[in-house]
């Protein structure tokens, strides 16, 4: 009988739970990812496919993105590289959630946004998969 050897990336899988495409964006991302890249990398994986941009998220969502006040970090672009208006995809959606509780003062007050990045520890599912994520 053949033994196998198990490759780096299937051992961070079976360790940190993760799924096929989701390690897929990983192993594709640059030695030297930025905070940026990571975030990116969270909001296209395949555990956070169950979120659903809502219709009636999407003004707050844009307000958030649009940032007057400059509080956020990154915005999530269009293709000429200017600030998206619009909030359009739930990739965008998570990608704007995660940058404004990175903020340390988030704007989410809405019950159904907050069961996403909730103010306790136990709710805060956005930060728990950046965690396995960079921790990967």
């Amino acid at each position: 009988m053949q033994a196998f050897d198990i490759a780096e990336p299937g051992i961070l899988m079976t360790k940190f739970y993760l799924k096929f495409n989701t390690m897929k964006l990983i192993v594709k991302a640059p030695g030297s990812c930025s905070v940026e890249d990571v975030l990116r990398i969270i909001s296209h994986s395949e555990e956070l496919s169950w979120i659903q941009l809502r219709r009636n998220e999407k003004k707050f969502l844009n307000d958030i993105n649009s940032d007057k006040e400059g509080r956020l970090r990154f915005h999530v672009l269009s293709e000429n590289g200017k600030r998206k208006k619009r909030i359009q995809t739930r990739e965008e959606k998570i990608f704007v959630l995660a940058n404004d509780c990175l903020t340390g003062d988030p704007l989410v007050h809405d019950l159904s946004l907050n069961q996403l990045v909730g103010s306790d520890e136990d709710n805060m599912i956005l930060f728990h998969e950046k965690i396995r994520y960079s921790t990967a």
